[in-house]
């Protein structure tokens, strides 16, 4: 395999900030023709390599992060579309049990309002009958 140019590498390295997709894109220092460099710009490579690295490191958690968080937000959204279904069944429910109490209301009224009636007309039927009594006593 023939050996990349390291001074024409780290000035394209110094000059671009190329986005690194994946781990074989960053080369190793092997990859280099070191021939002919200074200890200076020897460093400058390696420390060109190392960020690569470390970018490439970074993005790879960044992208871990987002699948968590995505994986997260989705586990949330379904447990809140279930909890949103119960509380519309269980207002359903309610809702029924608010109707069924009111007809059962309005039959305890219709009720209370017979006996009411009712005992209007006791008491008017026992006042007649005393009347009767006392004139028949009277008599």
């Amino acid at each position: 395999m023939e050996k990349i140019p390291a001074r024409a590498w780290i000035e394209n390295a110094k000059n671009t900030s190329e986005e690194i997709m994946k781990e074989e894109d960053i080369p190793l220092l092997e990859d280099f023709d070191v021939q002919g460099l200074n200890e200076e710009e020897l460093r400058v490579l390696r420390s060109e390599i190392r960020n690569r690295v470390c970018k490439l490191s970074a993005k790879d958690k960044q992208i871990r992060r987002l699948r968590r968080n995505r994986r997260s937000a989705f586990r949330v959204k379904n447990k809140l579309e279930v909890e949103t279904e119960n509380q519309i069944a269980q207002n359903e429910y309610l809702e029924c049990l608010l109707a069924q109490m009111e007809q059962d209301n309005r039959h305890c009224e219709e009720y209370v309002q017979q006996l009411e009636r009712t005992g209007l007309e006791l008491k008017n039927l026992l006042e007649k009958a005393e009347r009767e009594y006392k004139r028949d006593v009277s008599h």
